[in-house]
């Protein structure tokens, strides 16, 4: 019988629509987009920012949810003060909850963005399984550790390859030009691209 449910238990793991799901505050956007964007080409990420047009109606709630509770391998929770309190947080966070009789907390990567907001974090959540390392180790170090849980929780980790590395490297050059172009056409266009720049 145990040698059944452990293998049950796996099974479900094993059989996940999204690799990564992030949640997060408005203000933590940038962010989540960056860490986004970096899995994005060689993992199934869902971030609510790509979808939120797919998610209105009536049903949006419950799609949301499931999303949550059942379709992601890995939960990256970028959290601050108010995470789960309103918005779309409250959702995931209820979730969340929900998921973890059936899961446990393993599948969680709780993000510590703001030292002060320790005491917030929700009183489920292990003080020994925050991640605290944003601030001194930057993203390079978050990534790893996100890969990290996705293979912890049976996922494969896939890796960097040549065509993905090329691609975020045009990407930087693209981008670069078009800053310096801001920075060159100061007396002219400057002002309309740097507009653009805002609403990346």
């Amino acid at each position: 019988m145990k040698g059944k449910a452990n293998l049950s238990k796996f099974v479900k793991i094993m059989d996940k629509e999204f690799e990564i799901a992030f949640s997060f505050l408005t203000r933590d956007e940038p962010l989540a987009v960056r860490l986004n964007n970096h899995f994005k080409e060689r993992y199934n990420t869902f971030i609510y920012l790509d979808v939120q047009d797919q998610l209105a109606g009536v049903n949006a709630i419950e799609k949301f949810t499931s999303i949550f509770k059942n379709q992601s391998r890995v939960v990256v929770v970028l959290f601050r003060k108010g995470w789960g309190e309103d918005g779309m947080t409250r959702i995931e966070k209820s979730a969340l909850e929900q998921r973890m009789p059936s899961e446990g907390l393993d599948y969680i990567l709780m993000v510590l963005l703001d030292e002060n907001d320790r005491k917030h974090i929700p009183i489920w959540y292990p003080p020994t399984y925050i991640w605290y390392g944003l601030e001194k180790y930057g993203d390079i170090a978050l990534i790893s550790a996100i890969e990290h849980k996705i293979v912890q929780m049976g996922g494969r980790e896939v890796p960097l390859t040549p065509s993905y590395l090329a691609l975020r490297t045009n990407e930087k050059i693209e981008l670069n030009y078009y800053r310096k172009r801001i920075l060159q056409d100061l007396d002219t266009e400057g002002p309309e691209l740097a507009k653009n720049e805002i609403k990346l």
